[in-house]
């Protein structure tokens, strides 16, 4: 039997669903890694998605019941978001 910590299965689920999805690994960001992607910050990011404003988003269940889902965004989400954004 393997056992792994709450953050190794929180990756490994994490790495299970972007592979389904895209066919390929680490195309799924953290909110963190997206933020950096935008040039803003996690808590702006953050309050977009609560105004409904921002990049679509992934919610992936948590290890737990209790705690939050995971939040990630698909990189190429975010490349089209961006673009529909851009001012010229």
């Amino acid at each position: 039997m393997v056992v792994l910590t709450r953050e190794e299965l929180v990756a490994a689920v994490a790495e299970a669903v972007d592979h389904a999805l895209n066919g390929h690994p680490r195309q799924l960001l953290t909110e963190s890694e997206a933020a950096e992607l935008l040039s803003i910050s996690r808590r702006t990011l953050q309050r977009w998605a609560a105004r409904g404003i921002g990049p679509p988003a992934l919610a992936l269940p948590s290890a737990t019941p209790d705690a939050p889902p995971i939040i990630r965004y698909r990189r190429a989400d975010l490349d089209k978001w961006a673009a529909r954004h851009r001012r010229t």
